[in-house]
């Protein structure tokens, strides 16, 4: 981290991009916006993402009134700051991409760059740039610290899985001056209409396969897949997988419990796996998994995401009849 702050402290008058993942979440707008600020003292910066942001960041960005670019021409920038992606296939649609740094909490990011900053123990980009911007001496306003709290309390689902060093930042965070409840109105978000039928569709076309007590579900959508699989958890699964084809393309993304952590499951390394299989990328974190490559059929990702599961349970999955 040294290396890296002080890269960070010696830029000036550069013209930076901080890009970012595909559809990009809480955690990876919060951290970007609050990096640019610190950089934008001495430098010109932009953040970027591919395709999308998620709605989740709606009030997030209504609260500090960032303009995004989407799928931006990193051959624009003198230097290109990638933040919170683990592979090739999340920044695929930026122009001349290119890495000078990488910022990343992932399993392995393949992403390569000169200088990197790699914490897989890290629940959130977010507390890495707290504790690089804080080593940096930078003085962070009451709204960044909203951000990076936002960052750190979606990516720990809502602190279910914040680790001692978690709640540390959390309180430096906190201050005595912004009430956790704020936090929670910021992440608050209804889920619309198209958001629940995608779940419908996603629970009505699953299969589902039983390794003894361990409960993985298989399902396919036309989109929306990362928001149905975090809702069919909610149904008893402890696994839930949900492929979309979309553009030529093939994503998958995946969900788990805790539980599986017992059982050596970690789905950021089996969907860098199956990234390969489809001849793409994946990867991720111990509970949740994306991969994204060729539109190969689904039977035959799905057998290849069960003998994958087979192997590393050392057991072959009974189908369940639903």
């Amino acid at each position: 981290m040294n290396e890296i702050c002080t890269v960070l402290k010696g830029l000036e008058k550069r013209k930076i991009l901080i890009l970012t993942h595909h559809n990009a979440d809480v955690d990876a707008i919060s951290s970007a916006i609050v990096l640019k600020n610190f950089l934008s003292e001495r430098n010109e910066v932009k953040v970027a993402t591919c395709e999308s942001v998620a709605k989740q960041c709606k009030k997030i960005l209504e609260l500090v009134r960032e303009k995004i670019l989407i799928d931006p021409d990193c051959g624009e920038f003198d230097f290109v700051i990638v933040l919170d992606t683990s592979s090739y296939e999340q920044v695929k649609k930026a122009r001349n991409l290119k890495a000078d740094m990488l910022i990343d909490h992932h399993e392995n990011p393949e992403i390569e760059a000169r200088y990197r900053c790699i914490d897989s123990e890290a629940k959130s980009t977010s507390a890495i740039i707290f504790r690089i911007l804080k080593s940096l001496g930078h003085e962070f306003t009451k709204t960044e610290r909203k951000l990076l709290l936002c960052g750190i309390v979606s990516d720990t689902s809502h602190l279910r899985f914040a680790t001692r060093e978690c709640f540390k930042t959390i309180y430096d965070l906190l201050g005595r001056d912004i009430e956790y409840k704020e936090i929670l109105h910021l992440l608050q978000m209804e889920e619309d209409f198209s958001d629940k039928v995608a779940t419908i569709k996603a629970a009505k076309r699953m299969d589902v396969y039983a390794f003894d007590q361990l409960i993985l579900a298989i399902s396919r959508l036309g989109s929306h897949e990362a928001i149905a699989a975090r809702n069919l958890l909610k149904l008893g699964i402890d696994v839930a997988v949900v492929m979309t084809k979309k553009e030529g393309e093939l994503r998958i993304s995946s969900r788990g419990k805790e539980k599986i952590l017992s059982h050596g499951l970690n789905l950021g390394e089996i969907f860098q796996e199956i990234g390969r299989f489809i001849h793409g990328s994946g990867g991720g974190h111990d509970l949740a998994g994306s991969a994204n490559g060729k539109p190969l059929p689904y039977e035959t990702v799905k057998r290849e995401i069960l003998r994958i599961f087979s192997r590393r349970l050392k057991r072959k999955g009974k189908k369940i009849k639903i």
